[in-house]
Order: structure tokens, then C-alpha cells, then sequence
């Protein structure tokens, strides 16, 4: 559906929203949270977070692996040491704009 304009006011389909940028503000705001999670992260002691959810020490290595379940949608960072693997950051579908 498009934007209609009447007598000078826009009037826009349920939950597609409006941007300066003409992106639908809620594909704007999974991006931001996404974004600010990454920050959430890069100003975390990762390590330290790793050793209480697992029990594990805060001195062991852990791999980085990105799983990717379909490219650019369902993209998940994990990070792995043996065995044990903790899920960081998910990178989920886009919402479907009636969800909104």
C-alpha cells in the first residue's frame, strides 16, 4: 500500500510508519536494537559474562561462529570453548509490518 496525501496531510497504511529515510520505522527499530546490543556488547567483559553463565573460568579461549540459518535473516552469533556453546546475538527475520 502507498501513502495517500489529502488536503495536505499524509495518511499511511497500519504499522508501515514513515522515516526521512522512507524505511518503515519499525524495520528502524529492530536495526537499532540490534545496533545497540553489538554496543552493549563491545563495552561488556564478555569473558566475565561467559564465566557466570556458564561456571566456566574467565581465562579459557572461545571461538566466535556465526550460524547462519537463512543469510541476512536468521544469523546467529555464538561462542563456543569444547562443547559449550552460549548464544550472544541473534539476528531475527524482519517483522511483518501487520505485526506492529
Amino acid at each position: 500500500m502507498l501513502p495517500v496525501a489529502v488536503d495536505g496531510d499524509l495518511h499511511l497504511p497500519r504499522g508501515v510508519g514513515l522515516t526521512t529515510a522512507g524505511t518503515p520505522t519499525w524495520a528502524t527499530r529492530r536495526t537499532n536494537a540490534f545496533i545497540w546490543r553489538l554496543t552493549d556488547l563491545r563495552e561488556t567483559d564478555v569473558r566475565g559474562l561467559l564465566a557466570e553463565q556458564t561456571g566456566l573460568p574467565a581465562g579459557i579461549d572461545w571461538a566466535a561462529e556465526v550460524l547462519v540459518e537463512q543469510p541476512g535473516f536468521q544469523e546467529v552469533l555464538v561462542l563456543r570453548s569444547g562443547d559449550v556453546t552460549v548464544e550472544m546475538l541473534r539476528l531475527l527475520p524482519a517483522l511483518d509490518a501487520s505485526e506492529n
